[in-house]
């Protein structure tokens, strides 16, 4: 009896040990730098994080499903599609999107200027998608398929967020595919969690707003990307 009034009184601090499984998007640099910063949030709340990264969609579908706990971020729209997630109201980076092509005579400046071409996207990267809903595309599971279609001729034009094309392009030697577009279009991202996790919202968001006014935030983007430069 007394083992399990001991049980009993000890939960609480045992669910709180439990890590948040948080999902994510593979090979997608601000969801990279969205972990970061958000295991420091959740660790200076006392509380542990851990990342799963999956495709896009399934990152978005296992967290709206509550299979995970939450998605690292995504833009502020995302609960229309995906109605159980509750953003967590600090932006905390921003996204870009910009075509990519080998053929650098090209001079993309909105969506509509992409008419016409072989395109090609990423499933699951939803303002993407929305911004190409209306023209003829190629739709890939992940970032580097994207660039390989590119590669082998399959596609003229990708479009893929800036900061993951630039990335996972410098790691390719000689690589011809070059930015043709300046940003296509550009959104802030904010963090979400599951429904069943809205008291996490009280608790996170003064740590993020705390971080983003004294400049953390940028710090460990910038920081982030010059250690990137670096090992390409």
């Amino acid at each position: 009896m007394r083992y399990i009034l001991t049980m009993i009184l000890m939960l609480p601090l045992m669910l709180q040990a439990q890590p948040y499984l948080i999902s994510g998007g593979k090979n997608l640099v601000v969801h990279d730098v969205a972990a970061q910063i958000l295991q420091k949030a959740y660790t200076r709340a006392g509380l542990q994080m851990e990342v799963l990264y999956l495709p896009f969609e399934e990152s978005l579908q296992r967290a709206d499903s509550g299979q995970t706990d939450g998605d690292l971020a995504r833009i502020g729209t995302i609960t229309r599609k995906y109605p159980n997630l509750r953003r967590i109201p600090v932006d905390i980076i921003k996204i870009q999107a910009v075509a990519f092509s080998k053929n650098t005579s090209l001079n993309i400046k909105k969506w509509s200027d992409l008419t016409g071409h072989t395109l090609t996207i990423v499933k699951g990267i939803k303002f993407i998608e929305e911004g190409t809903k209306d023209l003829k595309r190629q739709v890939v599971l992940s970032v580097p398929k994207a660039i390989e279609a590119l590669k082998n001729n399959r596609s003229e034009i990708i479009v893929i967020p800036r900061l993951t094309g630039l990335s996972i392009n410098a790691k390719i030697q000689g690589s011809t595919i070059k930015p043709v577009s300046h940003h296509l279009q550009t959104l802030l991202l904010y963090h979400y969690v599951n429904k069943k996790n809205t008291h996490l919202i009280p608790i996170i968001t003064p740590i993020l707003k705390a971080m983003k006014q004294s400049g953390e935030i940028d710090y460990m983007l910038r920081s982030h990307l010059r250690k990137t430069t670096r090992q390409n």
